[in-house]
């Protein structure tokens, strides 16, 4: 549950209040924890403030991570081929997509995209995204 992660969002909101300029990037890594464990209703309420404040890709990433946490998948693909599309070289877009295509039963499109991503990035945050995704 959500309780398991209470040090880290306890740590992120001590570096938002000491570091007000990241307010915005700390928001969005909790808004994932919370989706991660499965408190949807508290991760939706954290986007609902800092929603205004977000890129497009930035918006279409977290409903991404959004749909993935309510189980669908094949509307968090299109939100994460959507950034891809606004950046070609997001790979945790690519990657999740990839996963979302996997969910969806598209195994050899998931290899695809999975392979194109890789091609992007093998970038750690990459690499840990693809741990939690699967």
């Amino acid at each position: 549950g959500s309780g398991s992660i209470q040090p880290a969002i306890k740590l992120l909101k001590q570096i938002k209040s000491d570091q007000p300029d990241m307010a915005v990037p700390v928001f969005k890594c909790i808004i994932r924890l919370y989706y991660q464990v499965g408190n949807i209703y508290k991760g939706e309420s954290l986007l609902g403030e800092v929603q205004n404040k977000l890129s497009e890709e930035e918006k279409e990433m977290n409903n991404g991570f959004k749909c993935i946490a309510h189980g669908e998948y094949n509307e968090a693909y299109q939100h994460f081929a959507r950034v891809v599309n606004l950046n070609p070289t997001n790979a945790v877009a690519s990657i999740n997509g990839a996963v979302c295509l996997l969910y969806l039963g598209k195994l050899s499109d998931s290899i695809v995209q999975f392979e194109g991503a890789s091609k992007i990035s093998l970038h750690p945050m990459l690499l840990f995204n693809l741990r939690v995704s699967v």
